[in-house]
């Protein structure tokens, strides 16, 4: 087994759905890129309302804690 298989899945707690603070539908994950300031550890996560649009961005880690 590679050291890659070893390790623990990273989360990033993409299955989260914050309540919209607009109109309080579901949010869901449109886009996931790596942090551009700390690193592959944290990520930058895009979310989007599909009932009014709005958009809102989040820092997690690796365990799916956001740090904004």
């Amino acid at each position: 087994m590679s050291s890659l298989e070893q390790q623990p899945r990273r989360s990033f707690g993409v299955d989260d759905q914050p309540s919209c603070p607009q109109c309080g539908d579901s949010m869901h994950l449109s886009s996931r890129d790596p942090h551009p300031e700390h690193g592959a550890y944290y990520e930058r996560q895009t979310f989007v309302c599909y009932v009014c649009r709005y958009e809102s961005l989040r820092s997690a880690d690796a365990s799916g804690n956001p740090y904004n």
